[in-house]
């Protein structure tokens, strides 16, 4: 009942942190700065479009569910 995935996870590595700035296998994207690929490839604007839109959706998730209480909605059932 936590978002993420766990260390025996088999996807992609996926950090976000409290500014939502994130770390991933391809590069960092740092709120002030941008992104920074970790390789010599250009990657493509999708890519950091799309997982700031996944950052968003944590936080969003994460913000309805101490809105709404939802750990002791469940555990109370």
């Amino acid at each position: 009942m936590l978002l993420g995935s766990d260390i025996f996870s088999d996807t992609d590595g996926f950090v976000i942190f409290s500014d939502r700035s994130w770390l991933t296998n391809k590069g960092r994207f740092l709120i002030n700065s941008g992104f920074v690929s970790k390789t010599q490839d250009d990657i493509d604007k999708s890519y950091v479009e799309l997982m700031n839109k996944k950052v968003l959706n944590y936080f969003t998730v994460s913000k309805m569910i101490m809105e709404n209480d939802l750990y002791r909605n469940i555990l109370n059932n």
